[in-house]
């Protein structure tokens, strides 16, 4: 904490100053498809300041790009679970006390951002109280629900309802679009009357919800579930399976597996696949791989490795998605278990 104040001793810089800093460190291309998002009075006062920002060192850069770094990070804790989730996980990160510092200067934000979303209550509501408020509504209706609560809350409610209706929800979920202020009011005021209370009025349109994204965090959290989803998919739209089933499991996914899963799993696949999927991969998942290999055959894999040239992205979309299959196969078979939050 002393060395946080002291930092801030050091850099005086407003608020504006470093919004014109941090359009400056991002480059001309980012900065122009930010701009393009804001009001022209806005845009004025922000040119303005870079016009003006006065001549900072490495030391100021990495501390604006810090704060706007944990700001996000705050912001998105927030979206995911509401404030307590969101100082949960910041303390987890930088400390109780770092954690307190970032959630203060945020709660302007923090408090619109509540007041944007009318459904921000049902965060707090109970699994079973909210199933029984929405287990008879439309399914587009319960799919919005869902697309609103932390992925855990949502995961669960999901399990609870009856199986005729799930594969439809899930896959309003992931073709959902943007929903308007005035929908998501009604919806919210439905809901509350339902289980006591007032809907709040809406200060603003609210962010992106739904999609492929969010219906892969609340299967992630469930083998079950995933294959009951996965299988009412493949019989009313297989692509959109396929694209769901690909984000489920990734590639550095692999950092998930204990080393015994991961040594068998080399037991199983094409070893010919090998190179070009470690390509496209991190050091850190190349280095789970090599260790879990005789260093013999690490090292021939590593050689290969070496000597390609430039790979297509395809090519190794390609191999790695067959290395994926026999993970998924040596999961349902039982030969390994890939962890999962919520079992």
């Amino acid at each position: 904490m002393a060395k946080a104040k002291a930092e801030a001793a050091e850099i005086k810089l407003t608020g504006p100053q470093k919004a014109a800093m941090l359009m400056l460190i991002i480059g001309d291309e980012v900065s122009s498809d930010v701009l393009k998002l804001m009001g022209t009075k806005d845009v004025e006062k922000l040119v303005m300041q870079i016009a003006r920002i006065p001549k900072v060192g490495q030391q100021e850069t990495e501390s604006v790009l810090k704060e706007f770094q944990e700001k996000i990070m705050a912001q998105q804790f927030v979206r995911m679970g509401g404030a307590d989730y969101a100082k949960h996980l910041l303390s987890n990160a930088y400390g109780p006390e770092r954690a307190e510092e970032i959630m203060a200067n945020l709660s302007d934000s923090i408090a619109a951002l509540q007041r944007s979303n009318p459904l921000e209550f049902l965060k707090t509501v109970d699994s079973m109280q909210l199933l029984t408020a929405i287990q008879r509504e439309h399914p587009q209706t319960i799919a919005l629900v869902l697309s609103n609560l932390p992925t855990k809350k949502a995961t669960e409610v999901m399990r609870k309802l009856s199986e005729d209706i799930q594969g439809d929800v899930s896959k309003r979920i992931a073709l959902m679009s943007p929903v308007s202020p005035k929908a998501l009011q009604g919806v919210a005021r439905i809901l509350e009357k339902k289980m006591g209370g007032a809907a709040e009025g809406v200060a603003a349109i609210v962010g992106p919800m739904g999609g492929v994204d969010s219906l892969v965090d609340m299967l992630k959290l469930s083998k079950e579930l995933e294959k009951e989803i996965l299988s009412k998919l493949e019989e009313t739209d297989p692509e959109l399976a396929e694209q769901v089933r690909k984000k489920i499991f990734l590639f550095e996914d692999l950092l998930l597996l204990d080393d015994r899963s991961v040594q068998t799993v080399l037991r199983d696949v094409d070893q010919a696949n090998l190179p070009t999927a470690l390509k496209g991969a991190t050091e850190e998942v190349q280095e789970k791989v090599f260790k879990n290999m005789a260093q013999r055959a690490a090292q021939m894999v590593r050689d290969e490795l070496s000597f390609l040239g430039a790979v297509r992205p395809k090519d190794i979309e390609e191999a790695q998605q067959k290395i994926i299959a026999v993970i998924r196969q040596l999961e349902e078979s039982g030969d390994i278990i890939i962890p999962r939050a919520g079992e």
